[in-house]
């Protein structure tokens, strides 16, 4: 009977099949560049290891590994029986320059990594080597020619090691075990690697692809120690038994180290002026505890003498100031223990790491590192602020017409492109009159306070102000609102448009100790109705309870939650077709109170009624529209808001873009100085505040959040007393401006039935005729164009064209007319034909 006719061609004694054709390999020929820095480096270890031990292939093997050293007959019988043979050999009768894959790049720091976990001192190689050998072929006869089929890094990180032991400073016993080593590496010999008449060259590339992989996934476990695994799976099994907030010392190392990782990658993107031997020694420095604790010590230690705890790593002392600062912000978050407190609570509230970097207290560590950066580079920061510079004096007069065109009103137009001889005309000194009369309303009836840090004057700034002062009817359903858009509190500093603003617990508790510090016996009072909107922030009540109740002094209030819904083509359009995001179509609007609410039955102003616990579908208007969103230019939106209101680093965007949308593209270039951008992203719209106003009939408006000044347009509209909190003087100026400006547009609308004046109205319909647009001049007159105010200049009179026959002119001055020619109280026209 044949031996084991099923495994090996070698066991056939039947001619049934024709004898299988022995597998040849490829020719080891490939891109020699591609590691040919490592390759050579490999060959001085080579080098060394042979002159230091200089019979490495003559020795006979031993068998210290545990495995039996190679014997001759026994190696010939095994492969003769179509069997592997395994066992101890001299590493060196390997051909170490032949590689199965030689255009598969290898990366140094891999083999770095396993060099120093694995043969940081005498180790053998953690599985046999594999050696193919054709038909015929014997071990010992190729002494030096032998091939390994197996992935080289862990053999390459072998014969590294020990040529750093030989040129380092090992002692003579080390070097001994070594050599030992060599001479007794466990080899794993296959003679023609076929079946049946089946090469197998496919699944050989197939099993060396799998260990390659393999090597990576080693790679990265050996950032985890086998405690930290150890623990990593205790904490998995008592997951379910713990809440979601509780924060295990496994999840904060592992946050710990995606935290090390997010600082390299930032390490290599924002300091380009650091040399690289400082980057590598960072990385170095912070790839493990032990590793930081060897060359750096503890942080925390107090110097003593003979106190082995206080290192001193020399090479520090020749980095840059911000270069030291970035090793400290490692040893004080990534491998300290101070600051583990902040840590946790930014967990427990889903922070993301760029969000706890940018926490109070933690900012000091990165501003730090930041700061001294700019000082040292001072050129990098000084040519973009050159360009930026150079680009707004360039377009000076663009920048201002267009930021005018965004925020003014017809009436101040006017005023600002006339000429001191125009402005002593009676037209103007009427329309000028009309703008202070404008500036009257709105100073009447709104009074700012600016947000500090001290609470006491912002309670004496409240009790001081009109507003404060008014109680609300609750019998004929007519409160005071108090008001807190919790979207207006800040804006992040980074991607603001994309990103919702952080809610500060602090600031929020501030502002609320403000206001009811300034009401009856520091609470609401029967009238006061508390309004939060979340921005979508909130889900059910949960959200108010953690964010705002836990703030206010009472222990139980009555909550009434209605439901904003937007239109989705209006919030597609403001994500700019980022269609990965998922769209936000709906934000909360709370009610709280001290007593059940209820409002007064009445139309809403948009559609239903107040008996309804939805609002809306409402449209956002759109980034780019002056009319519903207020426009600044970007410098000036970094005044108004100040450091301490942009408080966020900066960081990826929290969604990905769509990058063959080429207008998106330019969107996510670098905002300049001088580009025009919305004031507050998230701000709900005009219509919200409205109809939140209309649903309480305010009897006076607290408002914690100006942002562009909804509620108090709304006050000076229905002459309500407003009070409202500003970020600064900047914000104030500027809103009170914007106010001014809204009143003005308002009073030259015959549909807003408030604060239409018809006087001012003919004035601007008047002026508009006796400047007309310049399309239409002939003999040269500038005029003012659709988007300005100039006056013509020419030689003549601008000349109207005609217009068409049967139909009315369709231009701005035309539909003003008409729409004056209806309100006037004469007889009617006969209609043209």
């Amino acid at each position: 009977m044949g031996k084991r006719g099923g495994d090996h061609p070698h066991g056939k004694v039947a001619k049934a099949k024709a004898k299988p054709k022995p597998l040849v390999l490829p020719p080891a020929v490939g891109d020699a560049s591609i590691n040919a820095a490592i390759q050579a480096k490999l060959a001085d270890c080579d080098t060394t290891i042979k002159t230091q031990f200089t019979d490495l292939q003559a020795a006979n093997p031993t068998a210290s590994s545990g495995v039996a050293a190679y014997e001759k007959v026994a190696c010939a019988k095994a492969l003769s029986s179509g069997l592997p043979y395994v066992a101890s050999c001299p590493f060196y009768w390997l051909d170490p320059n032949f590689e199965l894959q030689p255009n598969v790049p290898k990366y140094q720091t891999r083999i770095d990594n396993l060099q120093e976990h694995f043969f940081s001192s005498p180790a053998y190689l953690d599985k046999p080597i594999e050696v193919f050998l054709r038909e015929g072929e014997i071990p010992h006869k190729m002494i030096g020619s032998l091939k390994a089929t197996d992935p080289p890094e862990m053999r390459d990180a072998f014969r590294q090691a020990i040529a750093a032991a030989i040129n380092g400073t090992a002692k003579a016993k080390e070097l001994a075990e070594w050599r030992e080593i060599l001479m007794s590496t466990v080899f794993k010999f296959v003679e023609s690697w076929v079946t049946d008449g089946d090469t197998h060259i496919d699944s050989v590339f197939a099993t060396i692809v799998q260990r390659r992989e393999d090597i990576c996934v080693m790679k990265e476990n050996m950032a985890v120690t086998t405690m930290m695994r150890i623990y990593e799976i205790i904490d998995f099994k008592r997951l379910k038994e713990q809440s979601g907030n509780d924060i295990s010392l496994v999840r904060l190392f592992l946050w710990k180290r995606q935290l090390r990782d997010h600082l390299w990658r930032y390490m290599d993107q924002e300091f380009a002026s650091w040399d690289c031997a400082i980057k590598t020694d960072i990385r170095r420095l912070t790839t493990s505890v032990a590793v930081l604790r060897e060359h750096l010590g503890y942080q925390e230690a107090t110097k003593k003498e003979g106190d082995s705890s206080i290192i001193t790593y020399r090479p520090r002392a020749q980095w840059p100031e911000s270069a030291d600062g970035f090793l400290n912000v490692f040893e004080s978050l990534v491998f300290g223990y101070h600051f583990d407190d902040s840590i946790i609570a930014q967990m427990k509230n889903h922070r993301s790491i760029e969000d706890t970097l940018g926490h109070r207290d933690l900012r000091m560590f990165m501003d730090r590192v930041t700061n001294a950066y700019a000082k040292e580079n001072p050129n990098e920061k000084e040519e973009e602020l050159e360009k930026d510079e150079t680009d707004v004096a360039a377009n000076a007069h663009a920048v201002e017409e267009a930021c005018a065109l965004a925020n003014l009103s017809e009436a101040e137009k006017i005023v600002r492109a006339a000429t001191p001889e125009e402005l002593a005309g009676d037209r103007l000194l009427k329309v000028q009159a009309g703008c202070r009369i404008a500036e009257r309303k709105v100073r009447q009836q709104v009074h700012f306070i600016h947000d500090t840090d001290d609470e006491g004057k912002l309670i004496s700034d409240m009790k001081a102000a009109l507003a404060s002062q008014v109680r609300g009817d609750e019998n004929n359903r007519k409160y005071v609102c108090i008001v807190l858009d919790i979207k207006c509190l800040c804006e992040a500093g980074s991607q603001g448009k994309y990103r919702l603003p952080p809610t500060r617990a602090a600031q929020v508790k501030r502002l609320l100790n403000g206001v009811l510090g300034s009401r009856d016996e520091g609470d609401l009072t029967d009238g006061d109705v508390l309004v939060i909107v979340d921005g979508g922030k909130g889900s059910g009540t949960d959200w108010v309870d953690k964010q705002i109740c836990k703030h206010l002094p009472a222990k139980r209030y009555e909550m009434l939650q209605h439901l904003i819904v937007y239109t989705h083509d209006s919030c597609e359009k403001r994500m700019a077709r980022a269609s990965k995001a998922p769209l936000q179509l709906s934000e909360t609007a709370t009610f709280i109170t001290h007593a059940e609410l209820s409002f007064k039955v009445q139309p809403r102003l948009f559609s239903g009624s107040t008996r309804g616990n939805v609002i809306g579908p409402l449209a956002k208007p759109d980034y780019a529209d002056a009319a519903g969103v207020w426009q600044v230019l970007y410098a000036d939106k970094k005044k108004m808001f100040g450091d301490a209101n942009l408080p966020l680093p900066g960081g990826t965007l929290p969604h990905e873009l769509d990058e063959e949308d080429e207008e998106e593209k330019k969107q996510k270039t670098r905002v300049r100085n001088s580009d025009l951008v919305p004031a507050f992203f998230h701000e709900s719209p005009q219509s919200v505040a409205f109809e939140i106003a209309h649903s309480l009939q305010c009897m006076a408006i607290l408002d914690l959040a100006c942002g562009s000044g909804h509620y108090a347009f709304w006050a000076i509209k229905h002459r309500v007393p407003y009070c409202g909190i500003v970020f600064n003087e900047h914000h104030e100026k500027a809103l009170m401006q914007k106010l001014v400006s809204r009143t003005l547009t308002a009073m030259c609308d015959s549909n807003d039935h408030e604060l239409y004046d018809s006087s001012l109205a003919n004035e601007v319909i008047e002026h508009d005729k006796d400047n007309t647009p310049a399309e239409n001049s002939q003999e040269g007159g500038r005029g003012r164009g659709r988007g300005g105010r100039g006056r013509g200049r020419g030689g003549g009179k601008p000349k109207p064209e005609p217009a068409a026959e049967g139909a009315a002119g369709d231009s701005r001055d035309d539909l003003l007319k008409m729409i004056q020619d209806a309100a006037a109280p004469t007889e009617p026209q006969e209609a043209k034909v």
